[in-house]
């Protein structure tokens, strides 16, 4: 069980991790004299940093479900006697 998890906790991880580092870096398509603060909110740039943060909080939430599930896999065979 903890072969497993940890294996799909690692290629999970791998996964997202290549979706960062390959993601496109498309510029900014606003024009430069631009100065209203509310059009530029959301942005290429902003773009990849919301998915890389989002990336970065499903990764440390697989973490905390892998460690949640090796606990209770041990709760269940040491109770069941499985």
């Amino acid at each position: 069980m903890y072969f497993f998890l940890l294996t799909v906790f690692i290629s999970i991880s791998l996964l997202l991790i290549v979706i960062i580092i390959f993601q496109s870096n498309i510029g900014n398509d606003l024009s430069t004299t631009t100065s209203d603060y509310s059009s530029q909110l959301f942005t290429e740039n902003s773009k990849s940093d919301v998915i890389t943060y989002t990336i970065f909080f499903l990764l440390i939430f697989l973490f905390i479900m892998s460690i949640i599930l090796c606990k209770y896999s041990n709760l269940t065979v040491f109770n069941w006697n499985v």
